[in-house]
C-alpha cells in the first residue's frame, strides 16, 4: 500500500482528542495517519480536501454530544459519501435510542462509550481496518475482474467473426468445387 489509510478522530474535548492520537498513534502510527477534528463541520471539511487528495479514510471515530453537528449525523454524512469507511460513535452520553438511531441512520460499524478501555478500542479500531482493507481489496479484484471479462467478451467477439468469415469462405470455396 502506498498511500497511508486516515483514522479521523472527531470530538470538541481536546483531551479526548490528545488521548486518541496518542493511543492510535502508538498502535497505527506506522500504517495509518491519525486525524483530528474538533466539529462536525470541520471534520466535513477535511474529509472532502483528504478525498480530494486521494487520501482513504478508513475509521471515523465521532463523537455523539457536540456543538452543531450530532456524531450521529456527521457519521450519515460519511456514510453518504464514503460507504466503505467504517464508523464508531464514541460516547458517554448516548443513550441506547441513540445507539440504535445511529446503527440506523450511518450504518455504525461500533459503538465506543467513555470512557474507553484502551486494549478494546485497539482491537476494535484493528478489526476495523482489516474490514476496509478487505473491502477495498475486494473492490478492486471485482473491477479487475469486470476488465478481463470485458476484454474476454471483445476477444470472442473478434474470434465469432473470424470464424463468420472463415465459414462464409469455405462455403465459397465449396460452392465452386460443385
Amino acid at each position: 500500500m502506498s498511500r497511508r489509510e486516515v483514522i479521523l478522530c472527531v470530538d470538541d474535548e481536546e483531551g479526548v482528542l490528545r488521548v486518541l492520537r496518542a493511543q492510535l498513534g502508538a498502535r497505527f502510527g506506522h500504517e495509518c495517519q491519525i486525524t483530528t477534528a474538533r466539529s462536525g463541520d470541520e471534520a466535513v471539511a477535511l474529509f472532502d480536501e483528504l478525498t480530494r487528495e486521494g487520501e482513504a479514510i478508513a475509521v471515523v471515530i465521532a463523537d455523539q454530544i457536540m456543538p452543531g453537528m450530532k456524531g450521529v449525523e456527521l457519521l450519515e454524512i460519511v456514510d453518504r459519501r464514503l460507504p466503505t469507511t467504517t464508523k464508531v460513535l464514541l460516547t458517554g452520553q448516548a443513550g441506547l435510542d441513540a445507539v440504535i438511531d445511529a446503527i440506523n441512520r450511518a450504518h455504525l460499524n461500533q459503538y465506543i462509550g467513555k470512557p474507553w478501555d484502551e486494549k478494546k478500542l485497539l482491537l476494535g479500531v484493528e478489526n476495523l481496518l482489516r474490514q476496509f482493507r478487505l473491502v477495498h481489496e475486494n473492490q478492486q479484484l471485482i473491477a479487475s475482474l469486470s476488465s478481463k471479462n470485458q476484454a474476454l467478451l471483445e476477444m470472442n467477439r473478434e474470434l465469432e467473426a473470424k470464424i463468420h468469415e472463415r465459414t462464409h469462405e469455405l462455403v465459397v470455396v465449396n460452392v465452386w468445387l460443385v
